[in-house]
């Protein structure tokens, strides 16, 4: 019998929104960073933690299914994720599914913009497939 496999790829920001994050002199919670601020948001514990998590909360569906799906989504101000939205993914079960895991996330660390949080969206692909 085959095991199913997910692996997580990477995690990007994505950069099509429309918005700005702040100035210097000007800061804006509400505002969605549309390029990478340092440090970026991350999942508390790092990518191993994150790794576990996943493992851990996420559903497979019952039909086999290889490929990736693609979740974008928001980090607050307060590390809270928020506007989950599949983006891309041959299988809506397995969209839904990497969606529901995602809900279940603790709070991530927040990006910052001259040392203040911003709200930064995020894509997070996640790779369903067999292992032998």
């Amino acid at each position: 019998m085959m095991r199913i496999l997910i692996t997580l790829i990477f995690i990007i920001p994505l950069l099509t929104q429309s918005g700005f994050c702040q100035e210097k002199d000007s800061i804006d919670a509400d505002a969605i960073c549309v390029y990478e601020p340092t440090p970026t948001a991350s999942f508390p514990g790092g990518m191993n933690s994150l790794y576990n998590f996943i493992e851990k909360n996420i559903q497979y569906p019952v039909h086999h299914f290889s490929g990736k799906v693609y979740i974008k989504f928001t980090v607050n101000t307060d590390g809270s994720l928020s506007n989950f939205e599949p983006l891309k993914g041959h299988c809506t079960i397995c969209s839904n599914k990497a969606t529901e895991m995602m809900q279940k996330m603790p709070n991530w660390i927040p990006a910052k913009e001259n040392g203040i949080p911003v709200r930064t969206q995020m894509v997070m692909p996640i790779q369903f497939g067999l292992k032998p």
